[in-house]
């Protein structure tokens, strides 16, 4: 089985705020909520509930569910309504926050690039393709 490290880039669609990056590796699941003791990834915005979607690893790759929550998660513009697998260049929505896939550095689709409007840079280091906005790269861990 192969090991999957997953990068989130993260961004604030009304406050405008800088990119943050969140990254979560092998056998770990990334719980998305307001509620600190909870979660991984943490939004301070009442449009975003206590525990509000979770990704996790699977089989081939990782998934992501909705927790049940008040305003719901988006994955490509389209409401989750069951687990769902999750690829490089997927966009999730939770509250304000636009959060872009990467998934160990690997190229994103064509189609993805299209349609959201996503780029990719090499890495100097190890020559893998890393979404344009993050600052290391998944594969060797260089700062770009």
């Amino acid at each position: 089985m192969k090991l999957f490290q997953v990068q989130l880039l993260i961004t604030n669609v009304i406050a405008g705020n800088d990119h943050m990056t969140f990254r979560f590796g092998p056998g770990q699941p990334a719980r998305i909520g307001r509620d600190p003791n909870d979660c991984d990834v943490i939004f301070h915005d009442q449009r975003v509930s206590r525990r509000h979607a979770v990704i996790r690893p699977a089989v081939s790759g990782f998934v992501v569910e909705d927790l049940g929550s008040k305003t719901g998660t988006l994955l490509n513009g389209s409401p989750l309504t069951m687990v769902t697998p999750i690829h490089s260049g997927d966009v999730l929505e939770v509250g304000p926050y636009v959060l872009v896939v990467m998934i160990e550095g690997l190229r994103l689709a064509p189609e993805a690039e299209e349609t959201h409007n996503l780029s990719t840079t090499q890495c100097p280091n190890c020559r893998a393709q890393v979404l344009q906005g993050f600052d290391s790269c998944l594969v060797c861990g260089a700062v770009l």
